[in-house]
C-alpha cells in the first residue's frame, strides 16, 4: 500500500510562480495596449482632419515608392530583352572582286566619231562584248576583249580584279582606253574603267553602246 504526499514539490511551486508572473506580464501588456489604443482613438477624435491627411500622405508615399521601384525593375527587364545586340563586324579580307555599282565619266561618242573620221590614233577602243557579237559588227579600230568569256565577271556579276588586270596589262601607255558594251544601259564598261583607273591607266567608258552607235551611223 502506497501513500501520496500532500506536500508539493519544489519544482511544482516554482512552476506556479512562473505561471503567475507570465499571467501578470500578459495582463500588463494588454493594459498598455488598451491604454495606447484608447489614447490614439481620443486623439483621432480631437483632430480627425490631421490624422486623415497623415494617413493619405503615408498611403500615397508608399504607392509612389512601390510604383517607382516596379517601373525601374520592369524597365531593366524590358531593356534586356528588347535592346539590340551588337556584334563585332569582322574586317573584310583581301578583296578579290569589285561590286558593279560604280559610275565614271563617260567619253562623248560624237568626239569619238570625229577622231575616227580624222584617223587620230590616240585612243585604244575596246569592245567587251562576246566574240560572236563582235564579228557581227563593231566600231572601226575596236579590239575585242570578251570579259564574260574570259572569266573576268563572276556568276554574281562582280568583277574579277586580278583577271581584268591581267587582260589589260599590255595596254599601259599614254593612249586613252575607251570601253563600250552592247548598249548604253550596260554598267560593265564603267565598272571595268573604274578598276583600271585605280591601277593607273587612263580609261573611260563610252557614253553609248554598239546598238546606239550603229543606229547613229545609219542615220
Amino acid at each position: 500500500m502506497t501513500y501520496k504526499s500532500s506536500e508539493r514539490s519544489f519544482f511544482e511551486k516554482e512552476r506556479e510562480e512562473l505561471d503567475k508572473i507570465e499571467q501578470k506580464g500578459a495582463k500588463k501588456a494588454l493594459k498598455i495596449y488598451d491604454f495606447g489604443a484608447s489614447k490614439l482613438r481620443a486623439e483621432i477624435k480631437k483632430h480627425p482632419a490631421q490624422y486623415f491627411f497623415l494617413f493619405i500622405s503615408t498611403f500615397l508615399g508608399s504607392v509612389i515608392t512601390s510604383s517607382v521601384a516596379l517601373f525601374g525593375f520592369s524597365g531593366t527587364i524590358i531593356a534586356q530583352f528588347t535592346a539590340p545586340k551588337f556584334q563585332a563586324r569582322a574586317e573584310p579580307s583581301a578583296i578579290e572582286t569589285a561590286p558593279r555599282v560604280v559610275e565614271t565619266n563617260k567619253y562623248d561618242h560624237l568626239l569619238l566619231a570625229s577622231k575616227l573620221r580624222k584617223n587620230e590614233d590616240d585612243i585604244i577602243l575596246i569592245d567587251i562584248r562576246s566574240a560572236e557579237e563582235f564579228k557581227k559588227g563593231h566600231i572601226v579600230t575596236a579590239i575585242n576583249v570578251p570579259v564574260y568569256e574570259s572569266g573576268m565577271v563572276t556568276k554574281e556579276g562582280d568583277l574579277e580584279v586580278e583577271s581584268i588586270m591581267k587582260a589589260f596589262s599590255k595596254l599601259k601607255g599614254e593612249e586613252l582606253i575607251v570601253l563600250y558594251g552592247p548598249n548604253s544601259y550596260s554598267s560593265l564598261p564603267g565598272d571595268i574603267a573604274f578598276v583600271l583607273e585605280k591601277a593607273g591607266l587612263k580609261v573611260k567608258a563610252l557614253a553609248v553602246g554598239w546598238e546606239e552607235w550603229s543606229h547613229l551611223q545609219k542615220n
